[in-house]
């Protein structure tokens, strides 16, 4: 198996998802002026129930190193990035990028060319 990859989420990789996106916007905290309590209350948004259903009706890939889930992607069926998110230590090192290319390729077979955020 590779070490790194990108391939379709699992409901077994929701605990690293949450954990991908708890770090993502937590480490994002300067851009919210350290409201922490805003933080705090979005944070509780993303949990396993809520992530199970989005995952049923949408599309998402997980970026993997080492069986590591390290970035996360959940789109629409109408072309709708309703997630998107990367670990920090990951960030700026092209796999947000490569997720988004993993999606663009999936939605143009299904004929969508429109994609909105």
């Amino acid at each position: 198996m590779n070490n790194i990859m990108i391939r379709e989420g699992r409901v077994e990789d929701i605990p690293q998802i949450i954990q991908v996106i708890h770090d993502s916007i937590q480490s994002c905290v300067l851009d919210h002026q350290r409201e922490e309590s805003k933080i705090q209350t979005w944070l509780e948004k993303f949990d396993h129930a809520s992530l199970i259903v989005d995952m049923l009706y949408n599309d998402c890939w997980v970026y993997l190193i080492y069986d590591k889930v390290v970035g996360f992607l959940l789109v629409s069926d109408a072309g709708e990035i309703r997630m998107h998110y990367v670990a920090q230590h990951c960030q700026r090192l092209g796999f947000g990028t490569e997720l988004f290319h993993q999606m663009h390729h999936a939605l143009l077979k299904k004929k969508i060319h429109q994609i909105e955020i």
